[in-house]
């Protein structure tokens, strides 16, 4: 081989090396930019995969401490930083940033320890700290940073230290910040993810307040519901204090004119020679009683509010249709039924009724707004029974007692058990005619000259009368014998006349004689006095003074043979 040929071999081999060479280093610079691809992708997707787990805390937490926690245990566990703390503004000064005592970290560390001691108490003020940059400048991520609060100063120079604000709409109401007392270069992922992650905690704090602006109006409206009931309450209370007090003046100066005049009957009955002036003197006294139940009339009536003769499935459906609007504005529902044993007409007190019933549905509708509420009506022998039911919601407890306590106003009551609520007032059937089976009378009287009046008007009808000067001796009376009819004053000693009553319709006397006719015998005739006797269980009313045929008239109803006779 010539030397020509000799160095054209050598220059064709070092060209080749030189191409070789060349695409060594391309294919190194390529697997370099690959490897670099895909690590940022792996970076990328890794900032992504924890922005979508911190969104599915945020919405699914109830409690925003609970949130912030989970959300910074994420990011501390998943970038290695060693501390994990929230911020919030002072509540003296919003500009400042203090403690809000959440903190992510390993309590045995000594740095996590450091940082924690050193921060609380501190304040940061706009620009002032790593909390205060975020709070004037966004995001922040620095490597050896420089802390401007003393306490803090000198803890992080050696370290890296990242941070975000926590924004409700353009307002920053925290910062979260995570220190590691090693440096660690910037993660531009993490930075890119820190704003839509302090949007998702914001609006976890945006709940968090919608919900305590809820509670406080609930509490407030539940406040000014109270007040404005207890004042109706005790308005109310007062106006029928006052006409009970009057009811019970011209009662009582009414039953004392009556005994004379019972006097003066039995006197006529003894001597017919002065008829002329006893009818005179009876005539005088009876238009005195007469002007005093007027005047007695004219000033308590209109304050007493009186039973009256209604409908009560259409009187509750009225009430549950006024609350269903209410409660159907958040998807809850009342639903009435109507046992057939309630169809009839009935005398009841329906406007504590209806109250009652208001009261207590508005109490489910404060505990829940949206509340399932059945509402069941049903009669069972003297008393009209209203069951509600809500599967998973009580009442207000205000609502029950105010419930309750107007129910005892009418002589009924409000029981529970478990989410059962029953109200139970009384109710008389107007229908409803009751007989009696023989001709004996009990004459239940407390005054002398009552029972030798009537029992001498009875006697000479042929009529069998026994005596009783109280409600307790005639419901013992009643226990041992059966009558025909009682003819019961109201007020007595021990035991009055409606309260005796009561205990007789209940079965005190015996269930068979439970449905007795009685007869009041009373000169109460104040208004709603006959409405209150017949809820009761009184059957008829006869006023004080009375004569003999308006005894036996009444008499007649019940006994109709032997009256008759």
């Amino acid at each position: 081989m010539t030397d020509h040929e000799l160095l054209e071999a050598r220059a064709q081999i070092a060209r080749l090396q030189r191409r070789v060479e060349r695409e060594r280093t391309a294919r190194r610079e390529s697997e370099e930019i690959a490897e670099r691809s895909l690590r940022r992708l792996y970076a990328r997707q890794r900032a992504l995969d924890l922005l979508t787990r911190s969104a599915a805390a945020s919405n699914a937490a109830t409690d925003e401490s609970d949130a912030f926690l989970e959300v910074m245990t994420m990011i501390a566990q998943e970038y290695e930083w060693s501390v994990g703390h929230l911020l919030v503004p002072a509540r003296d000064d919003a500009s400042a940033l203090v403690s809000s005592g959440i903190w992510v970290g390993d309590p045995g560390d000594r740095f996590y320890e450091q940082i924690r001691s050193a921060s609380v108490g501190a304040r940061f003020a706009r620009g002032v700290g790593i909390p205060g940059r975020v709070a004037s400048h966004g995001p922040r991520w620095e490597v050896q940073p420089t802390d401007l609060v003393p306490a803090r100063r000198g803890l992080l120079t050696t370290g890296s230290a990242f941070a975000f604000g926590v924004m409700v709409e353009d307002v920053l109401v925290g910062v979260v910040e995570f220190l590691s007392p090693v440096p660690k270069p910037v993660d531009p992922d993490l930075v890119d993810v820190a704003i839509p992650m302090g949007e998702q905690l914001g609006r976890v704090i945006e709940r968090a307040k919608a919900r305590e602006s809820e509670q406080l109006h609930r509490d407030e409206l539940e406040r000014t519901v109270k007040q404005r009931t207890d004042d109706l309450m005790r308005a109310r209370d007062r106006a029928e204090a006052l006409s009970r007090a009057r009811s019970a003046l011209f009662n009582a100066v009414t039953h004392e004119l009556s005994t004379p005049v019972h006097a003066a009957q039995a006197a006529l009955a003894a001597h017919p020679a002065d008829l002329d002036t006893a009818r005179s003197q009876l005539s005088v006294m009876s238009q005195r009683i007469d002007a005093l139940v007027a005047l007695a009339s004219d000033s308590a009536g209109a304050d007493i509010a009186k039973p009256a003769i209604c409908s009560l499935p259409d009187l509750l459906n009225e009430v549950c249709q006024t609350q269903e609007t209410l409660v159907s504005e958040h998807g809850g529902h009342i639903q009435l039924t109507v046992d057939p044993s309630a169809a009839e007409e009935v005398l009841v007190d329906a406007e504590r009724l209806r109250s009652a019933l208001h009261t207590l549905l508005a109490g489910y509708r404060l505990a829940k707004p949206g509340a399932q509420v059945s509402v069941r009506l049903s009669l069972s022998g003297h008393r009209a029974q209203l069951e509600t039911r809500s599967p998973d919601t009580d009442p207000e407890p205000g609502s029950i007692s105010v419930a309750r306590r107007t129910c005892q106003e009418a002589d009924g009551d409000l029981t529970h058990e478990g989410f059962r609520y029953e109200i139970s007032v009384p109710v008389a059937r107007p229908r409803l005619r009751r007989s009696g089976i023989n001709r004996r009378v009990l004459l239940v009287d407390d005054t002398k000259v009552t029972q030798q009046l009537a029992s001498m008007m009875l006697a000479e009808s042929g009529l069998d009368v026994d005596m009783a000067d109280d409600g307790l001796a005639a419901i013992a009376r009643l226990s041992e014998r059966d009558y025909g009819v009682v003819l019961m004053d109201i007020r007595m000693p021990r035991l009055d006349g409606l309260s005796a009553t009561r205990r007789i319709r209940a079965g005190e006397a015996g269930a068979t004689r439970s449905e007795t006719p009685i007869v009041a015998m009373t000169a109460d005739t104040a208004p709603g006095a006959a409405e209150a006797g017949m809820l009761a269980g009184v059957d008829a009313y006869l006023s004080k003074p009375f004569t003999q045929r308006q005894l036996l008239a009444i008499i007649d109803r019940y006994l109709p043979a032997v009256a008759s006779g």
